[in-house]
C-alpha cells in the first residue's frame, strides 16, 4: 500500500507534468511526461514537496532545454541562480546542471569538486536516460527502440553563490574535471591490458631477482587487475641501454596525470 508521503509526492509530480503541458508544444508532451517522472523518481518526498509543482515543472523544463543539444563525447555544464522571470523557476541555492555520457566516477568526482571549492551539495538529482540525438546533437526522443546513448543528466543544488565570476569558475573547474574523468574511463581497458602484459613479461623475464620475489610482484600486479584498483593513469619509462632498449621506445601515456 502506498504511503501518504509517497502519494503526495506522486501528486506533485502529476501536477508538474500538467503544468509542463501548458508550457510546451504538443509533440514535446509525451517525452516530457516521461522525463519528469524519471527526473524525480529517486528524489526524497520532502525535497519534492519543498519545491512544489511550479518549481518542479520549471526545474525539469530548464534541464530539458539545457540538454536539448549536446556535442558527442563532451560534457555540457552550467552553474546558475534560477529566477522565475528568466528561468521559469527559482531556488534559494545555486544550481549545477551537467549533461554527459554515462560513465563511472561521475557522482563522486562532481561532489568532490564542489566540496573542494568550499561549497556543499544539498540535493543531487541524477537520472540516467537513454537518449536519441540527431547528427547535430539535438534530442529527438527518449528510450528509442534501437540504439540511443546512455546519458547522465544531473541537476544539483549547492550552497548559493551570488558572484557570477565564481559561478563561471566553478563551471570551468567541473568541465576540466569531467574531461579528466573521460580520459581515465576511455583508457581504462588499455591500462588494464598494459598491466596484464607487464605481469606476463615479468613472469617470463630473466631478471637478477629470486623466483620468489618475481612471483610475489606478478601476484601483486594480477591482484590489482582483479578489480582491486582504480586505474587513473599509466606511464611507461624506458631507460636507455637498460636491457638493450634504445631511446624513444616509450609508449604514450594513458589516463590522467597531475
Amino acid at each position: 500500500m502506498t504511503s501518504t508521503i509517497e502519494a503526495n509526492k506522486a501528486a506533485f509530480i502529476r501536477d508538474a507534468q500538467m503544468l509542463a503541458d501548458q508550457r510546451t508544444k504538443a509533440d514535446e508532451r509525451a517525452p516530457l511526461h516521461r522525463f519528469i517522472a524519471e527526473l524525480y523518481r529517486h528524489v526524497p518526498p520532502d525535497d519534492v514537496a519543498e519545491r512544489g509543482a511550479a518549481d518542479l515543472c520549471g526545474a525539469a523544463l530548464a534541464l530539458w532545454r539545457f540538454a536539448a543539444r549536446r556535442q558527442s563525447a563532451s560534457a555540457k555544464v552550467r552553474v546558475y541562480n534560477p529566477a522565475s522571470g528568466r528561468d521559469g523557476w527559482s531556488s534559494p541555492h545555486s544550481i549545477v546542471e551537467i549533461v554527459n555520457d554515462d560513465m563511472p566516477f561521475l557522482v563522486d568526482s562532481v561532489t568532490a569538486s564542489v566540496n573542494e571549492c568550499g561549497r556543499e551539495v544539498r540535493i543531487l538529482i541524477h537520472p540516467i536516460l537513454t537518449v536519441a540525438r540527431d547528427d547535430a546533437g539535438s534530442v529527438v526522443g527518449l528510450d528509442p527502440p534501437a540504439g540511443g546513448l546512455r546519458e547522465s543528466w544531473m541537476q544539483i543544488e549547492i550552497t548559493r553563490e551570488p558572484d557570477a565570476a565564481e559561478r563561471k569558475a566553478l563551471a570551468a573547474r567541473l568541465e576540466a574535471m569531467l574531461t579528466d574523468v573521460r580520459a581515465a574511463v576511455s583508457d581504462w581497458l588499455p591500462m588494464r591490458r598494459a598491466l596484464q602484459a607487464i605481469a606476463g613479461e615479468a613472469a617470463a623475464a630473466l631478471a637478477p631477482l629470486s623466483p620468489a620475489d618475481i612471483a610475489e610482484s606478478v601476484d601483486f600486479l594480477r591482484w590489482l587487475d582483479d578489480d582491486n584498483f582504480t586505474f587513473l593513469g599509466f606511464r611507461e619509462y624506458v631507460f636507455p641501454d637498460a636491457a638493450g632498449e634504445p631511446q624513444g621506445t616509450a609508449r604514450p601515456a594513458l589516463g590522467i596525470f597531475a
